[in-house]
């Protein structure tokens, strides 16, 4: 009976051509996640601010990450949060309610097995004035 079940395994595995190719995850790490808002330099009104990308292909989720002033000074990690593309995604943006200051954040695409660089602007949330 094991001899059965050894040939019989060894058969479908040699006649099932590409099994490594279903179990290979594709390597995103040269791709770039595009910014889309608020980008660099950007000044945005203190309230709602969305932040937004380009979806990449291969990606299972984003790692979204928002500091102020900055990333190399944060006085303060405001969000650091895994948007996973599953039945909850809707889509490649998240939003926060921001005070007046200045801020930056960051975005990475990741699979199971890779991840892209980070993206990253910075951008200031300025009361409006009237």
């Amino acid at each position: 009976m094991k001899r059965t079940i050894l040939l019989l395994v060894t058969f479908l595995v040699g006649i099932m051509p590409g099994c490594e190719d279903i179990l290979e995850v594709p390597d995103i790490s040269s791709r770039q996640v595009v910014i889309l808002a608020p980008s660099t330099q950007t000044q945005v009104p203190v309230g709602t601010v969305n932040f937004t990308w380009e979806e990449v292909p291969e990606v299972t989720a984003y790692a979204v990450q928002l500091a102020t002033p900055d990333f190399e000074n944060a006085s303060q990690v405001l969000l650091d949060t895994i948007i996973r593309l599953d039945s909850a995604y809707l889509g490649p943006n998240v939003s926060r309610n921001l005070p007046a200051g200045n801020y930056s954040w960051r975005v990475q695409g990741r699979n199971s097995d890779y991840s892209t660089p980070y993206s990253e602007s910075a951008f200031e949330v300025t009361a409006i004035s009237n």
